[in-house]
């Protein structure tokens, strides 16, 4: 039961770092085509996802008693988002979807999935094997569904769009929880 509790876990954290790459996508379907944008929505989590976890590898084997310490990156990243969002509170920030090739699509969707990267780098090198299957899983399943969700809003009104933009305040919050979960936990420490 905590191996799934952990997974849900991983899915709603997955689902809170990507509510800005859903509203990204949301906004490139209208012009650069639905399935282009999926598609690479789906190459730049693989790669994010795919990264944290050969990295949680590495360190969770070499240096086993380091591996919690990692959970300094998602409370200082959540620190930094929530210092931001002060510096920049009622300053609207207008995008442009331009018809662009689908590299510069994935490079942008890697450029604003640091927040993922932050939360499941930590969370896949302080976690046992059972639990790091259960978050990998946790997080397909949110990006797959985030995927769906952009493709079936291809004509997503504003005020929809604005209740997105809404729900991603959350997510420095969701970080930090993150971070001092990886420091303070023991159930799913390696050791």
């Amino acid at each position: 039961m905590d191996v799934v509790g952990f997974g849900l876990s991983a899915l709603i954290a997955h689902v809170l770092t990507n509510i800005d790459n859903l509203v990204i996508m949301s906004g490139l379907i209208l012009t650069s085509g639905k399935w282009r944008v999926v598609s690479c929505y789906l190459i730049a989590q693989l790669i994010v996802l795919g990264v944290a976890f050969r990295l949680a590898e590495g360190l969770g084997a070499q240096l086993p008693h380091f591996t919690g310490y990692l959970g300094f990156i998602p409370v200082v990243i959540g620190i930094l988002e929530l210092r931001r969002r002060i510096k920049l509170r009622g300053v609207e920030e207008q995008a442009a979807a331009a018809q662009v090739g689908g590299i510069a699509i994935v490079a942008l969707f890697l450029s604003v999935s640091l927040d993922t990267f932050a939360v499941f780098a930590p969370v896949f090198a302080d976690s046992a094997a059972e639990f790091r299957a259960a978050a990998a899983l946790g997080a397909t399943v949110s990006a797959l569904g985030l995927a769906a969700v952009a493709a079936i809003l291809e004509r997503v009104t504003r005020g929809a769009m604005n209740r997105l933009v809404k729900l991603e305040r959350l997510t420095p919050y969701l970080m930090i929880a993150v971070g001092f979960y990886v420091l303070l936990n023991t159930g799913t420490d390696i050791s």
